[in-house]
């Protein structure tokens, strides 16, 4: 057993690492080279983060008259790629010192993390999700405890029917996993028995939409997906603006209209 999760530890290790070389290298063979003077300023964001630059895409390319190319690659290989130079700017929605943890634990090591500039813009919600079927409103701190620790494994514990319940998680949401155990398990990892293990966020609420007794964390609205949203305690993340060396022109503008768009 042991030696199985030595394993698979090694393996995941393995993956992200060449995760980061793949996407370190489609980035420069895509033309994500590193230039604020050139045509193209590229902003690397996550899931939560996508939709809020879209928004103001078409405002930023009529100001500047360049393009702006959102690199949805996540917050990890995201800041990796600005702290390497090649694109302009990050925005995530997570704190900085979450970034760099997750950035170590990865083995992707900043040598010098004051080249960073970090503005925090505002902050975002998790929220906690089961499927519409589900006749649970509120979820105590004491009852997510239970359920992402796998202590309690039946929705009947809570006052509903008798179903199994199935804690659906994304492995790319790393850092809301970090922050959701430092706010709700006291420092625990989610890692119930009864877990299913699935890859985006996306496809946590098409998992919890299908399955009964699904419940899963979404960082973004859910709308167009036949879900829940239960009342828990306060789940807040900061959203920030991550650059490396001096912001110009450009970027102040992005700036300025992320800063309205909150």
């Amino acid at each position: 057993m042991i030696m199985k999760r030595f394993s698979k530890y090694i393996i995941t290790k393995i993956f992200i690492h060449v995760l980061v070389l793949v996407g370190s290298l489609i980035l420069m063979y895509t033309r994500f080279g590193f230039t604020s003077s050139g045509d193209v300023i590229k902003v690397a964001c996550g899931g939560g983060t996508i939709d809020i630059l879209e928004s103001i895409k078409e405002e930023f390319e009529k100001r500047t008259n360049k393009k702006l190319e959102i690199v949805p690659v996540g917050p990890i290989l995201g800041t990796w790629e600005l702290y390497n130079r090649r694109v302009n700017a990050g925005f995530f929605g997570l704190p900085f010192d979450v970034l760099l943890q997750l950035l170590e634990e990865e083995g992707l090591i900043i040598d010098n993390p004051d080249v960073f500039t970090y503005i925090v813009l505002g902050q975002a919600s998790t929220k906690v999700i089961v499927n519409q079927n589900n006749t649970i409103s509120r979820l105590s701190k004491e009852d997510l405890k239970k359920i992402f620790l796998g202590i309690e494994k039946n929705w009947k514990s809570f006052g509903w029917e008798d179903v199994p319940i199935e804690v659906v998680v994304a492995k790319r949401m790393k850092g809301t996993h970090t922050i959701f155990s430092q706010k709700i398990l006291d420092g625990f990892p989610i890692n119930p028995k009864n877990r299913i293990d699935v890859e985006y966020p996306d496809d946590i609420l098409e998992q919890v939409e299908k399955r009964k007794g699904a419940i899963g964390l979404a960082i973004a609205d859910p709308k167009g997906y036949k879900v829940k949203v239960v009342q828990t305690p306060e789940i807040k993340r900061e959203i920030i603006f991550l650059t490396v060396g001096q912001i110009d022109s450009d970027i102040k503008i992005l700036l300025d209209l992320l800063s309205k768009a909150k």
